[in-house]
């Protein structure tokens, strides 16, 4: 009886190390960060829906109509005063035609974190910028709306005006240290469109959100 109680309890310390052994297997293989070619696909398409969004946000914006043209000089005069610095949106051409639609279309692209401390605050809601000498500069947000038009700044800097775009090479992919599961590093070869020759190595951040991957840092 002794012989075989001891051998049952081998059996169970067995049984015990073979799940304890698969449970830490998965828990690695959960924890992991995915392989190049497990993200590229998504990097890619991420990258590539970024340049349209690069340009509402930071680049060249939306087009406006013409204030010269005497066309649209009644609706430019029936504007309100506290717009009186902006452009009025094109929205015929416009890929959007509301901070909405924007926002939408950054939200399939770019993490939350991003959005919310970086891009939007420039886009929609303007800050006060002091330099070191303690001079405040308040700058407008890029878009502004009413009920009956859709605005854009006509301060809004375009900050691809000498770069041009930042292109990626994305058979270079690798995920670097330190990456996990959720959030990972990844170096490509890129170049901007003004100096395709200077050919150098990039770093884009991501996260892993309940909707997907999402770029935690600029394609700029």
């Amino acid at each position: 009886m002794k012989r075989y109680t001891t051998k049952i309890r081998r059996i169970s310390s067995f049984a015990a190390a073979v799940l304890l052994l698969g449970a830490l297997l998965s828990l690695a293989s959960c924890s992991r960060p995915p392989k190049a070619d497990e993200i590229r696909a998504d990097v890619i398409a991420l990258v590539e829906a970024s340049y349209e969004l690069n340009e509402v946000f930071l680049g060249a914006g939306l087009p406006v109509l013409d204030r010269s043209n005497e066309e649209y000089a009644y609706t430019y005069s029936a504007a309100p005063a506290t717009v009186n610095t902006y452009d009025i949106i094109d929205v015929d051409r416009s890929p959007f035609r509301s901070i909405e639609e924007i926002k939408a279309a950054a939200e399939r692209v770019y993490s939350p974190d991003l959005l919310e401390t970086n891009l939007y605050v420039n886009a929609f809601v303007g800050q006060a910028i002091t330099d070191l000498g303690a001079k405040v500069t308040v700058v407008d947000a890029r878009y502004t709306e009413d009920a009956d038009c859709f605005y854009q700044s006509r301060s809004a800097k375009n900050y691809f005006a000498d770069s041009g775009r930042h292109l990626f090479d994305y058979d270079t992919l690798r995920v670097i240290r330190p990456s996990t599961a959720n959030k990972i590093i990844v170096t490509m070869d890129s170049w901007y469109t003004s100096d395709p020759a200077n050919v150098q190595t990039a770093q884009l951040r991501l996260v892993k959100t309940a909707s997907g991957w999402r770029l935690d840092s600029l394609t700029v």
